[in-house]
């Protein structure tokens, strides 16, 4: 009899221990997805959206090209096509590579970089625990909310350069209209300096004759 008991108890010792290596568990995930929030927020915030070196609507198109990128491993979890991303593509080229911060984040989420046939491709690779397709998920979370603020201020960006080369064509076109003012002024000038010269031997055919010797 006290063999069943200690053996109840040990049973509900083990029952008791499974929670706690669960919430331990828990606890240490949401620890190491927190950490890589925060780090990838800072890059973010740093490198990304510093609009003195990059402009507005390659932000724009960085966030976009970076969500877009996150939002289709995390809607094919299990699609091998989507983990990898070609490094050398002109859109990751322009979008990614060449904005301060692209690479740096993509980093931050989770890819590393693989050289496969001699082509260079950004590759992410889960893990058992789900850790990182929860700091994926963050991160796009992250790009997301930013991303209204960026639109906002590549939409300025736009119209100011809009205006711009609106004002260049005007100013054009002002140029072109004066340069063609001047071609007609300076042709009446021309015809207006002619018309007295032309008139010169008809007026020169109308004078009188001079007066002959013999009409003494």
């Amino acid at each position: 009899m006290g063999d069943g008991a200690g053996a109840h108890a040990d049973h509900s010792s083990q029952q008791h221990e499974a929670p706690a290596s669960s919430s331990h568990t828990a606890s240490h995930h949401d620890k190491v997805v927190n950490e890589a929030k925060k780090k990838f927020n800072l890059v973010m915030e740093d490198e990304l959206l510093d609009y003195k070196h990059n402009h507005a609507m390659h932000i724009e198109n960085c966030t976009n090209t970076l969500i877009k990128i996150f939002g289709n491993i995390l809607d094919n979890p299990e699609d091998t096509k989507y983990r990898q991303v070609k490094a050398t593509s002109n859109t990751f080229k322009t979008h990614v590579t060449a904005v301060k911060g692209g690479e740096h984040l993509m980093m931050l989420a989770g890819f590393k970089t693989q050289v496969i046939d001699l082509v260079k491709y950004w590759m992410f690779d889960s893990d058992e625990h789900g850790i990182k397709i929860s700091i994926l998920r963050e991160c796009k979370t992250l790009l997301e909310r930013a991303l209204q603020t960026v639109h906002e201020k590549a939409e300025r960006k736009r119209r100011e350069k809009e205006e711009k080369v609106q004002q260049a064509q005007e100013l054009r076109n002002q140029v072109l209209l004066a340069i063609e003012d001047d071609k007609i002024d300076r042709k009446i000038r021309m015809e207006t300096q002619a018309v007295p010269a032309a008139a010169t031997p008809a007026q020169a055919s109308t004078s009188p004759p001079p007066a002959s010797p013999t009409s003494k």
